[in-house]
């Protein structure tokens, strides 16, 4: 909530970034992840978000501050939870690009501070780089949703083989 508030400020008023921050820091979602899926990197990756928008403000502001919080939050990014640095990076790329709009100099500045991050975070990012041919990535993500989501006969309720009528899930008529 305090890296969500910080960032908030660069945009607007210390309100509107109080109430910011309180949304971003008790969205359901996180509540649902940390508390049913048990998923503590997760919600621990998702701080990180804000602290790496607010380190590209400080790097367009040239703020001696800047560069360090990148590789910082870089890392802990990329040490927290590895999907969601995949998950979030078109945002921060757009970010990047539409918001901030780098000068070549604040780029380049960018361009270390990712370097430094990686390589600080090298530890976790060269067994999954080099030992990918023994991870089931794909097993397991091509597959997961048909976990979360229903198929048609089971929201319509009409029986058929491996559907189960007894769910939940109906639609409103």
């Amino acid at each position: 909530g305090i890296f969500a508030f910080l960032l908030f400020k660069n945009i607007g008023s210390n309100f509107s970034s109080l109430v910011g921050a309180v949304v971003y820091t008790y969205t359901p979602y996180k509540f649902a992840n940390l508390y049913t899926r048990g998923a503590f990197g997760e919600v621990t990756a998702l701080m990180f978000i804000p602290l790496v928008l607010l380190s590209l403000h400080l790097i367009k502001t040239q703020s001696k501050y800047g560069q360090i919080l990148l590789a910082l939050s870089f890392f802990g990014l990329v040490t927290s939870h590895t999907v969601i640095l995949i998950v979030y990076l078109p945002l921060f790329i757009t970010y990047l690009f539409l918001i901030i709009i780098p000068t070549s100099q604040s780029l380049k500045k960018i361009i270390l501070s990712l370097i430094f991050g990686s390589l600080l975070s090298s530890f976790q990012l060269l067994p999954i780089i080099f030992e990918k041919k023994f991870l089931r990535f794909e097993d397991t993500f091509t597959d997961i949703y048909k976990s979360h989501f229903i198929n048609l006969p089971q929201l319509l309720r009409i029986p058929a083989q491996s559907v189960n009528v007894s769910t939940p899930f109906q639609i409103e008529l």
